[in-house]
């Protein structure tokens, strides 16, 4: 019952991820306002489904009751992007509300957005992050260490930016337990292939989607009666 829900969600959850670079990509290279704003209401409402998505792994179990409230917040937040009229300071309070009551049933709520990747550089024969020298002197003179800091209870997203601002190196980041893999994969790719953040990050989702499709191949062949081949070759059209 897991796999039956949770494998398609994954590939969605890649699906949209690799929209959602392909969207800000267009962004920045479009010159009209118009398709400016357009692109800009298509990237939130991207966002959202990608939260929505999240949750939906991360709370497989849940009761109807808490899954009908995923649903209403979805829709509340849509209505934040859409709706140029909408009252913002009601919808919001009612998002409020919903996200408290997420919390007390132990159900997982959307996280913030990731923080922007510091570019690795080569220092000497290691490649580390670009350090920011006024983190970094705070760590050193600030009475704390990174050992205090990882039982304070700070976001995750904090904790992989903060690594990356005191110029960790990229293998040692690597091993950090709260580093994900498309970040790693993305700071990777930015150090040896040259990219840019941007670009590195679709690649990144390029390589995870085609390595799940691969993964599904044989399992979605035999429960469609299909061969693996048969499958390959249609995605290979798509």
């Amino acid at each position: 019952m897991w796999a039956d829900q949770c494998v398609p969600k994954t590939l969605q959850l890649k699906q949209l991820e690799y929209a959602l670079a392909d969207r800000q990509r267009y962004l920045r290279e479009c010159k009209l306002p118009l398709h400016y704003e357009v692109a800009e209401k298509e990237i939130a409402e991207i966002r959202l489904e990608i939260e929505q998505v999240k949750l939906d792994l991360a709370n497989v179990d849940t009761t109807e009751d808490s899954g009908l409230l995923l649903d209403q917040l979805t829709v509340l937040q849509k209505q934040l992007i859409r709706d140029e009229n909408v009252d913002y300071n009601g919808v919001r309070d009612r998002i409020n509300a919903i996200m408290t009551k997420l919390e007390l049933m132990n159900i997982k709520v959307p996280s913030k957005v990731k923080h922007p990747i510091q570019p690795p550089e080569m220092i000497g024969s290691v490649l580390r992050f670009k350090q920011n020298k006024i983190v970094r002197y705070l760590l050193d003179n600030g009475g704390i260490d990174m050992n205090k800091l990882a039982i304070l209870g700070f976001p995750k997203e904090d904790h992989i930016q903060f690594a990356q601002l005191i110029g960790y190196s990229l293998s040692g980041f690597s091993e950090l337990s709260y580093v994900d893999d498309d970040t790693y994969g993305a700071a990777h790719n930015m150090a040896h292939q040259g990219m840019t953040e941007e670009q590195a990050k679709i690649q990144h989702l390029e390589e995870e989607l085609h390595e799940l499709r691969e993964a599904l191949v044989e399992p979605m062949a035999r429960l469609f009666g299909k061969h693996p081949d048969d499958l390959r070759e249609r995605n290979l059209d798509d």
